[in-house]
């Protein structure tokens, strides 16, 4: 029981990292505000990991280190770089469902390099998720004039975190800890969010809304996997990916009502509860642990 509390507590936290998003911009540009996020937690995650006396995160091999590379590249900056593009541009719901589609891209990815098969329930969480964004697209014409890039947006980081999904397979597998498989993606996928950053261009504004919002981001993230490090040691892990799906998309969309005050229309909804029970059923189908990186 203690161990569900910590997940929750953890998917309420990294919840409150989209409404974060809102207070920051536009006064921070959103790929800065992403490499501000990475770059702060990864420093965190690696202050733990001293305190703890472990030296395990440089007992990776080369194939290991393409990997985290890898991880971090798709994972991070992608992930979490169009992620934030996305929270910027649109209402935090329609965002959230749309990015919970990397079931989707993961039963694909999965299915043609780790030769997974993809069965009936997998061919139905995929047939479900494309509902799902098409009932989205159908009913997001009334949500502002960047919901159509925005979207795309959502997309593209539900695309990269399946990277990371798929990536952390091989880790699972062999036991590594989950500090261990998080640091290098974060730390990596920081460096590899310059590029990105120098195209769009920094900007922060120093103004009190701002400077909260980018505080909440960096807290909220680090916050969220320490809460979710502590409750994968009592939960079976398909168990927590589950709990993931039906909490944190609530929860961010709960917050955003009372503290942004938006609203959600009901044809987002149908599209956003096809896509989640595409994510349901595929994490019942693989049974597979899921390390957060969102």
């Amino acid at each position: 029981m203690r161990g569900l509390v910590l997940l929750v507590i953890a998917d309420v936290l990294l919840s409150a990292v989209s409404v974060s998003v809102k207070f920051a911009t536009p006064g921070a540009s959103p790929f800065l505000l992403a490499l501000i996020r990475t770059g702060a937690s990864s420093l965190l995650i690696l202050l733990v990991l001293s305190a703890r006396g472990k030296e395990s995160i440089l007992s990776h091999g080369k194939r290991d280190f393409i990997l985290l590379a890898l991880s971090g590249f798709f994972g991070v900056a992608v992930g979490m770089g169009f992620f934030i593009k996305a929270m910027a541009m649109m209402p935090v719901g329609a965002a959230i469902f749309l990015v919970f589609t990397y079931s989707m891209f993961t039963a694909v990815l999965a299915h043609v390099f780790l030769k997974e098969n993809l069965r009936p329930a997998g061919a139905l969480s995929l047939v479900l998720a494309v509902c799902g964004v098409y009932v989205i697209y159908g009913a997001g014409t009334g949500l502002g004039p960047n919901a159509a890039l925005g979207s795309m947006f959502a997309l593209l980081s539900a695309a990269g975190y399946s990277v990371f999904v798929v990536s952390m397979r091989h880790f699972e597998r062999n036991g590594r800890d989950f500090w261990d498989v998080v640091f290098w993606p974060l730390a990596l996928g920081s460096l590899m969010l310059v590029p990105f950053l120098l195209y769009e261009g920094a900007s922060l504004s120093p103004d009190a809304r701002t400077l909260a919002g980018v505080s909440g981001v960096v807290l909220f993230t680090f916050g969220g996997y320490l809460f979710y490090a502590k409750g994968l040691k009592s939960v079976f892990a398909g168990r927590a990916a589950i709990l993931d799906t039906l909490v944190e998309p609530a929860s961010s969309i709960l917050l955003a009502f009372l503290i942004l005050g938006e609203s959600v229309p009901s044809g987002i909804f149908l599209g956003g509860g096809l896509i989640l029970l595409a994510n349901i059923i595929a994490e019942l189908k693989t049974g597979v642990p899921r390390k957060r990186i969102r």
